[in-house]
């Protein structure tokens, strides 16, 4: 299932009804051609939900090797990349980038639409974090973004905005959940998180508006399925 379940308030799916929502995006989601496979890109609200596939030579058919998620947000980053970790799945990818002089682990959604992960390649991506943790304050904390355990990172900085987000399946909404827009010294990140993750002492003191300062802890993701890449590599790129 995605990773991100619980900061869309999608924990409550049971795997029968996750089964239906893959069909119906395999049925309608929008195909976004890797090296090794097609991603499906299926729009729910304010997410996308993405099913990883890698294509098999011999019967000429992709095959689904995971689930991603991403917010559709609006921060996009110039990225450069360091390294790329070690994973025998293609269509699952985390790099490495070098962003104010330190280096961030980057799990990738589509990531698999880029032509090369050595040190010093370079690719836009929309960004995006989700907290598995998260505090409010009205003292300044500064702006970093620094790395921690395997791909957690700690974020704080300034909220630009809040806003509240959606996700929609057959038409409906089913969950409500908490975008914030944050300055730091990296550039500007959404936080996505649910509503119960914030203390009630916090609402109570009206902290969730801008000029608030947050402080969180989790993991970021990075799209690069946007603008000429929005459809993926090209049939010429494709490595076969």
């Amino acid at each position: 299932m995605p990773d991100h379940l619980a900061s869309f308030q999608l924990n409550f799916l049971t795997p029968d009804l996750f089964q239906k929502i893959v069909k119906k995006a395999v049925a309608e989601g929008r195909r976004v051609r890797g090296n090794h496979g097609n991603y499906i890109n299926f729009h729910m609200g304010d997410i996308l939900l993405i099913i990883r596939t890698a294509y098999d030579q011999e019967k000429g058919l992709d095959y689904i090797t995971g689930f991603d998620s991403q917010i559709k947000g609006c921060c996009v980053w110039d990225c450069v990349i360091e390294r790329e970790s070690e994973n025998e799945d293609p269509t699952e990818k985390t790099v490495f980038i070098k962003s104010g002089g330190i280096e961030l682990p980057l799990p990738l959604v589509n990531g698999d639409i880029l032509p090369a992960y050595g040190k010093g390649e370079t690719f836009q991506a929309q960004i995006a974090a989700y907290p598995a943790e998260i505090s409010f304050q009205r003292e300044e904390t500064g702006g970093a973004i620094v790395a921690k355990d395997g791909e957690t990172v700690s974020i704080c900085g300034q909220a630009l905005g809040f806003r509240e987000a959606h996700t929609v399946y057959m038409g409906g909404v089913m969950t409500r959940f908490i975008i914030c827009l944050l300055a730091t010294d990296h550039g500007e990140i959404e936080l996505a998180f649910p509503g119960d993750l914030v203390a009630k002492e916090e609402e109570e003191e009206n902290l969730l508006c801008p000029g608030s300062y947050v402080r969180c802890q989790g993991t970021l993701t990075g799209n690069p399925a946007i603008y000429e890449k929005e459809k993926g590599i090209s049939g010429e790129e494709r490595k076969e």
